[in-house]
């Protein structure tokens, strides 16, 4: 299996991780290409790369060089924190047309094009429960700026082009003090920053300044599959992103390494080796309000639980109680444990190792009469045959509302779409 992995040890942005994936090897004439094939107006945009130092370590610098940058004034009031730790000027751009110029760029595969898909709604629900607003109202100019989608689609190409299979990350640093944006000072890591490491380690420093952005985040949480930090394998090669600023007491890169790993698990039953290892938590309740039960959710999700289900139950002395189970992974064990102790009225958990055989996952998008939607492809891990098509409640969700018509009526177009797309023959 081949895992990247990445160490935010100075933060992480997008230019700094295509940087990086370009030093791993993805610094090719098929990368630039295929970036190129993003179908916006070449008078806008250039993108290039080159090599630099950053505390006596050699480092690559991707940078997006935008020829009619958008006047401040124009810029809409929704919109994240500006890059301060690592420079970028921005145009104001809506999510559905992010959206088109994905789909329509045809450097894109269906695999790098799920990957940025997914990297921008990730962004586009943050800055939601930032502004308190439904993610289709949400306007952009820094996430749908030029170089923010040459940054995402980037990252996804490079990802793609690497043929990398498991995505690992350390602990995420994200600076201090405050950063400056167009609706004034604020708190650094910046709010949708924040709402997107939730679940992920995250240290604070080590200089002040933002030096996680919104973007970089996206890509993290769209992209990261082991959030534990503790990895075991061969390193094939190593590589370093440039931020753009320099500071005194640190190198501002981000560290990339791709390693040959095997999968951190026991076979299944069968001898499959495509099983993974978790740890079930449980414990019943009979005592807690249904208020408090409903928070407890969200919660654990939220702390990094693989997921999360309330079952109703018989207790002894015939008592109606519910069944609490959380299944994570076995580093977040302790932590989950101890947030159901603290948040629930039981006076224990339990819990047990189990095996569990996942479909491989892929986001593609289809061409429906109401829209272009979302929709999740599950492939059997050994033979990668095609046996979920399932379309993404959230993207039907948006469809549906700007089509006026029902969420059932797009799912099912989104499902009759995908299928003779995938299922042809």
């Amino acid at each position: 299996m081949k895992t990247l992995y990445i160490n935010p040890s100075s933060g992480i942005a997008g230019d700094m991780f295509v940087g990086a994936l370009l030093a791993l090897g993805a610094d090719t004439d098929e990368f630039w290409q295929r970036l190129r094939s993003l179908p916006i107006p070449a008078e806008e945009w250039q993108v290039r790369s080159e090599p630099t130092m950053k505390k006596g370590i050699s480092a690559t610098s991707y940078k997006v060089v935008l020829f009619q940058p958008q006047k401040a004034a124009h810029r809409n009031v929704l919109s994240p924190a500006s890059h301060q730790a690592h420079g970028h000027d921005h145009q104001h751009r809506h999510l559905p047309q992010i959206l088109e110029i994905l789909a329509a760029a045809s450097g894109l595969t269906e695999r790098a094009r799920g990957w940025a898909v997914a990297a921008f709604h990730e962004l586009a629900r943050a800055e939601a429960r930032v502004h308190a607003v439904p993610p289709e109202k949400v306007h952009f100019h820094e996430v749908g700026a030029v170089d923010a989608i040459a940054d995402i689609a980037g990252a996804c190409i490079a990802l793609d082009m690497l043929g990398v299979d498991r995505i690992a990350c350390g602990p995420v640093a994200v600076g201090g003090g405050t950063v400056k944006c167009d609706h004034g000072i604020m708190p650094v890591p910046a709010p949708a920053t924040a709402y997107l490491l939730e679940g992920f380690e995250t240290r604070f420093g080590p200089a002040q300044g933002e030096l996680t952005t919104p973007t970089g985040a996206a890509l993290l949480r769209a992209l990261v599959d082991d959030r534990s930090g503790r990895l075991e394998g061969v390193i094939r090669a190593v590589g370093y992103g440039a931020g753009t600023k320099d500071f005194p007491d640190h190198a501002n890169v981000l560290q990339c390494f791709l390693l040959d790993t095997v999968a951190a698990s026991r076979p299944a039953t069968g001898g499959s080796p495509t099983a993974t290892e978790v740890v079930m938590i449980e414990c019943t309740l009979d005592d807690l309000p249904g208020e408090r039960l409903s928070h407890i959710v969200p919660t654990l999700m939220a702390a990094g639980a693989l997921d999360v289900a309330v079952l109703p139950c018989l207790m002894k002395k015939g008592r109606q109680g519910m069944l609490l189970q959380v299944m994570a992974t076995a580093e977040r064990r302790a932590e989950l444990a101890d947030l159901v102790l603290r948040h629930t009225s039981t006076f224990g958990v339990r819990w047990y190792p189990a095996d569990r055989l996942v479909l491989a996952r892929e986001v593609v998008v289809v061409d429906t009469p109401l829209g272009r939607v979302e929709v999740k492809l599950g492939r059997h891990p050994a033979t990668g045959e095609l046996l979920r098509l399932a379309p993404e409640y959230e993207s039907c969700r948006l469809a549906a509302d700007a089509a006026n018509r029902p969420l059932a009526e797009v799912y099912d177009f989104a499902l009759a779409a995908a299928t003779q797309q995938y299922r042809q023959g």
